[in-house]
Formats: structure tokens, C-alpha cells, sequence
């Protein structure tokens, strides 16, 4: 679902609408206020985390047509949820991620977060990448490669964080 280069980027409507009096230019107006709702509805944001591959509403910077400008158009942002469990002991967890990739695809955005559950209640939180600023060698660091999820700890022992959610976001170029 590629959308045309919009002069309105951000999508917002307007709160009032005037509609005229006359019945002809009445229905021209209404129709253009309800494409306009469907265009707003539509290019926003989904809020839908899963771990199969999923739209997200997002448009992603322009790619621009071989003769002019007018050939903009937006491209689509995809998303997929990885499940990546418990954080590994001074080394490296993989986990498939699932998406079938080619040279056509780039990443936009990887990030996530760790739960140490504890007893009886929340023990702590982690974003994924972590930089411990107290010491930065603790850290934990999150790549993908074409087939896995890799989060790599140091020297720390993270095994507490034995629930973590990894996002891939990207665009598929064609």
C-alpha cells in the first residue's frame, strides 16, 4: 500500500466543516471531506505488535520516480515481533526472526525490552540495546543478520530478563 507524496504529511483534519447549500456541490464537498478521513484513518499508525510480518501505517522518506518529483511516493514500514526469552549469561542468544530477506530490504529500527519478573512483582525493566551507565561493559547489544535476532552480553549475567521482545521494523524496496 504505497501512498502518493501528500500535501498534507502529518494527515490532520480539520475539527469544522462547512458544507454548502447547494445539493451538487454539496456531494462534491462531502465526498472530498470523507476521502479525507479515509486518507487520515488509513496513514496512521497501527498499534498492532505480532509476531508475523505486519503493516504498520508508517510511511517511510519518499523514493522519487526517474523523471520527476511528482513520482514521489512514500514507502511502507513493516514490522515483526520477536520473542527472544531469556537474556544470555556473558555471551550470545539467536534467535530466527523469520522474515525473508534480499537486497532489497533496510532496516529502519531495532529496539525492545527485558523483564525481570521477579518474585512476587516487577523486578526491573531493560530497554534492548542496554548501555549500563554505571558500567558500560554490562551492556546489551542487539543485531539482526538474514536470518536471526543476536543479542550479545559482555560480562554481565542477565538471566534474570527471562522474558525480552526484540521489534524489527523495514522497508522493502521494489
Amino acid at each position: 500500500m504505497t501512498s502518493s507524496f501528500s500535501p498534507n504529511p502529518n494527515f490532520l483534519l480539520p475539527e469544522n466543516f462547512i458544507l454548502p447549500d447547494d445539493e451538487e456541490q454539496f456531494k462534491v464537498v462531502l465526498r472530498q471531506y470523507l476521502n479525507d478521513m479515509a486518507s487520515a484513518i488509513n496513514n496512521k499508525e497501527y498499534g498492532l505488535f505480532v509476531s508475523e510480518e505486519t503493516f504498520t501505517g508508517k510511511d517511510f522518506l519518499p523514493s522519487f520516480g526517474i523523471n520527476s518529483s511528482q513520482n514521489a511516493t512514500f514507502r511502507d514500514v513493516f514490522r515483526v515481533v520477536v520473542d527472544t526469552g531469556t537474556l544470555p549469561n556473558s555471551g550470545t542468544s539467536t534467535t530466527a526472526h523469520g522474515i525473508v530477506t534480499n537486497e532489497n530490504y533496510s532496516i529502519v529500527s531495532i529496539f525492545g525490552g527485558a523483564t525481570d519478573p521477579g518474585v512476587s512483582t516487577l523486578s526491573t525493566g531493560i530497554p534492548l540495546p542496554y548501555i549500563n551507565t554505571t558500567t558500560p561493559g554490562d551492556s546489551v547489544t542487539v543485531n539482526i543478520d538474514a536470518t536471526n535476532v543476536n543479542i550479545t552480553t559482555t560480562t554481565a549475567n542477565y538471566t534474570s530478563f527471562t522474558r525480552s521482545f526484540v521489534i524489527i521494523e523495514y522497508i522493502k524496496e521494489v
